[in-house]
Parts: structure tokens; C-alpha cells; sequence
């Protein structure tokens, strides 16, 4: 049987500079991935910031289609460091079904999660709710009173957690499992009484804590963590190395960025990042990313 890739790998997307390498995308028959470019106010000026639109068509979630999923992830904030303004003004006036947080909320502690970053996640509207898991990152500091913070945004914590939820009559499950740094990944407790046959989405911000051991049950998965390599200098330097050399990235899936078919079953995508430390050259820039089920 042909996988999704193989079959797909050609699809000739609508975005800027087409004629260059296609780099992570939709993988969906007939898509198309549309690019808004939004100008930062700080040192990354020339590294340009952008919001990604995505037209996802999975065979298990058919049913799900016009659902819209806002996807942040890796937004470390930093209490010294002004959020953009004109993300906050763009997203905010957007519909979104649902509002998912990848991990990496803050950079070194819940010192960094100031009022304006409150204000910003608070902004954010879904119909069915903002949830959001932990990141390696959220672990520096106190763990409890970034939690509360989170909590006075309307974002819903789903460590080793799921939920279902109803979209156009359509039950689904969000399900969210931790990450495997300094966490503690709990597959059994994640899963409870999720079924094979329903429609499934995971959320877990390093995608190592499924390899090897991806339940046969998942339609897609979104995370974070890698930055989409943020930087590459070829072996001079280079962002992944870096997370291999310091024990916070093994690559077991072979997938640092964009989608990718894990499973016949499961489609994997993960984040290039909201944050950037450094001018990307060469890889997607750090934004936000918007799913729409086609």
C-alpha cells in the first residue's frame, strides 16, 4: 500500500518561493499551505515572522472536516522580552474551533510569564477550549504557580490527560502526553479509555516519547521542541547536534520538522516554534501555525 508521503510528495503547494525545495508542509490532496508574513518589532527584524496555514486531510479524521486548530508551541516567554504586538493583534481577531499549546511556555521560570503574556493567551478565543501540555523548558522553575497562571488564561492542562470533545455531532479526543526530558510520560494513563476506533489527536511537546511505541490508535500528532533545527551552518554548527550533544533531542523518528507519516495511520507534525533565538537561514521561520481539516 502506498503511503501518504509517496503519494503526495509532489503536491504542488501555493507559497512563496515555490521553485525552491518544498521543506514541510500539508501532506493532502489538492492542498495548498498559504504563508502570512508579519514584520517583528525587535532584533530578528530581517528574520521576517510568519503565520502558516495548513490544509490537513487525514482518513480518520474525514469527519472532522472545517475543523480549525490554532497550534502554538515554544513560546518561552521571557520577562524582559515584549511579546510581538502584531501577533497578538492578528490572532486575536481570528475563529478558531480549538487552541493547542505544544510546551516550552516560558523560558526559565514562571517569573517569565508576565501580565502582558497572560493578557495575550487570555485574548485567544476557541469554541471547544485551549489546552495545552508541559515542555522541558516549563519544569525550571516552580511547576505550581505557572500552572496557575495558565489557568487564569482558560487554558486547560493536559499532562498524560485526554478529553473528548464534539465538533458538527463528532466526538473526538484530544489526548496529552508528557514530555520525556524531565517529565514523566504515562501512555496508560494518557490513553485511558480512548478506543482504537475513535478519532485521536495527541499533543506532546518532544516527539521521542512515542518512538517505538506509537499506539495504533493515533490519527496525528502535533509537538514542538526542535525549533525546526533553528540554525544550520552545516557542521560548523547546527541547532539538532546541539540538542543530541546536551542529552534533550535523540531524533528517534528521524523527523525534526514539518509532517510526516509515522504509522499507516499516523501523521505526525511538529512546530517550527513561536520563538527564535538566532535569524533563521534555510529552515521555516518561527510563527504560529494554523491546521484546517479539509
Amino acid at each position: 500500500m502506498t503511503s501518504l508521503i509517496e503519494r503526495l510528495v509532489n503536491v504542488n503547494f501555493n507559497r512563496p518561493n515555490a521553485d525552491k525545495p518544498y521543506d514541510g508542509g500539508a501532506y493532502a490532496d489538492n492542498t495548498q499551505l498559504t504563508e502570512r508574513k508579519v514584520e517583528s518589532t525587535h532584533f530578528d527584524l530581517l528574520n521576517g515572522d510568519r503565520v502558516y496555514e495548513y490544509y490537513i486531510k487525514s482518513a480518520g479524521l474525514q469527519d472532522l472536516e472545517g475543523l480549525r486548530i490554532l497550534h502554538i508551541s515554544d513560546t518561552q516567554f521571557r520577562k524582559n522580552k515584549l511579546l510581538k504586538c502584531e501577533y497578538a493583534k492578528l490572532l486575536q481577531y481570528e475563529y478558531f474551533d480549538l487552541i493547542l499549546h505544544t510546551g516550552d511556555i516560558v523560558q526559565s521560570s514562571e517569573n517569565d510569564f508576565t501580565s502582558e503574556h497572560e493578557n495575550f493567551l487570555r485574548g485567544l478565543n476557541a469554541k471547544l477550549g485551549k489546552f495545552y501540555i508541559l515542555g522541558n523548558h516549563d519544569r525550571r522553575g516552580k511547576l505550581d504557580q505557572l500552572q496557575q497562571k495558565m489557568d487564569k488564561t482558560g487554558f486547560q492542562e493536559l499532562t498524560n490527560k485526554n478529553i473528548n470533545l464534539n465538533y458538527n455531532g463528532k466526538e473526538f479526543n484530544i489526548i496529552g502526553l508528557d514530555e520525556p526530558i524531565y517529565g514523566q510520560p504515562n501512555i496508560e494513563s494518557a490513553f485511558a479509555d480512548v478506543n482504537e476506533d475513535d478519532r485521536n489527536i495527541v499533543i506532546t511537546h518532544n516527539l521521542d516519547v512515542l518512538t517505538n511505541n506509537v499506539p495504533k490508535c493515533i490519527d496525528l500528532v502535533l509537538s514542538g521542541h526542535t525549533h525546526a533545527g533553528e540554525f544550520n551552518l552545516g557542521r560548523v554548527a547546527n541547532g539538532i547536534n546541539y540538542l543530541k550533544l546536551v542529552g534533550l533531542f535523540e531524533d528517534l523518528n528521524q523527523q525534526i520538522k514539518g509532517f510526516k507519516q509515522l504509522t499507516d495511520r499516523t501523521l505526525s507534525f511538529i512546530h517550527p516554534a513561536t520563538y527564535s533565538r538566532v535569524p533563521r537561514i534555510g529552515i521555516p521561520k518561527q510563527g504560529y501555525v494554523i491546521h484546517n481539516f479539509v
